[in-house]
């Protein structure tokens, strides 16, 4: 009976997790700087590789993402994640489930939607799966990975421009 009642509890709470959608809130298309809630670490560009890490805020324009919809244009439908330092963007290694920075070809591995988690953050979901950008909390590493709600898949957006 205790083993059903916390099975019920945390179905409940995984229910509550992913249903504080605010229809209202969204990113519009601008740069922002993206931010990790588990640690306050950024999505980076590597230099030295096409790796999209996490790492300490510098502010660099491997640091600043550019927000585009292909959608709506509302703030609504799908975006792609753009490099502010080469133009790629982020990119979803189906293969590896890893998150890379590619050059753009309009595949749906590279367009993503923005689920509000109704505190000011956001799961950034992707069009091919409905799996997230996750924060590999071992590494700098930034994965794609099946939505659990942890604070390493949620994450802020300041617009700068």
């Amino acid at each position: 009976m205790k083993r059903i009642l916390l099975s019920v509890v945390a179905l409940i709470l995984s229910v509550s997790v992913f249903s504080q959608i605010d229809p209202h809130a969204s990113i519009e298309p601008g740069t922002y700087i993206i931010t990790s809630r588990v640690n306050g670490k950024v999505i980076d560009q590597s230099v030295a590789k096409r790796d999209a890490i996490v790492y300490n805020r510098h502010g660099g324009e491997n640091q600043q993402w550019i927000i585009e919809s292909v959608g709506d244009g509302a703030g609504y439908g799908y975006f792609t994640i753009t490099s502010k330092v080469n133009g790629k963007v982020i990119d979803q290694s189906v293969a590896k489930n890893d998150a890379i920075v590619y050059k753009k070809h309009g595949g749906d591995n590279q367009l993503w939607y923005f689920a509000y988690t109704g505190d000011g953050y956001f799961f950034i979901v992707s069009k091919v799966n409905n799996k997230v950008l996750d924060q590999d909390v071992l590494n700098s590493n930034l994965i794609v990975y099946k939505r659990h709600g942890g604070q390493n898949q949620q994450w802020s957006f300041e617009r700068i421009k």
